[in-house]
């Protein structure tokens, strides 16, 4: 593909339209179909729960984007915030496992 062809296609899909946004809802849609994916592969072994985070003091709710806790018997959980956007969700389980050194 030519330099000056990618430039045009990139450029016309800026341009605001009905397909550009029905586009970009099916690229989201993929992508949070593939978060959800890679997130089922990546917590193999350990239970994902989401939490209401009404249940935080109010100055955690917004900083809270997930947590991880490893139980005396072995047990692993990632808790997240409920309703949490897939893309975020598995940023913070790549983040969270990544500092602990877990795998699953």
């Amino acid at each position: 593909m030519s330099n000056s062809f990618a430039q045009a296609a990139a450029s016309a899909c800026k341009t605001s339209s009905p397909i550009t946004g029905t586009m970009d809802r099916i690229a989201s849609a993929v992508r949070e179909r593939d978060a959800h994916e890679e997130l089922s592969a990546l917590t193999v072994g350990i239970r994902v729960e989401e939490l209401d985070t009404a249940v935080l003091p109010e100055d955690l709710r917004d900083g809270f984007f997930g947590y991880y806790l490893e139980r005396k018997d072995g047990h692993r959980v990632l808790a997240f915030p409920a309703g949490q956007n897939p893309v975020e969700r598995l940023h913070a389980a790549r983040v969270l496992l990544a500092k602990v050194g877990a795998t699953a």
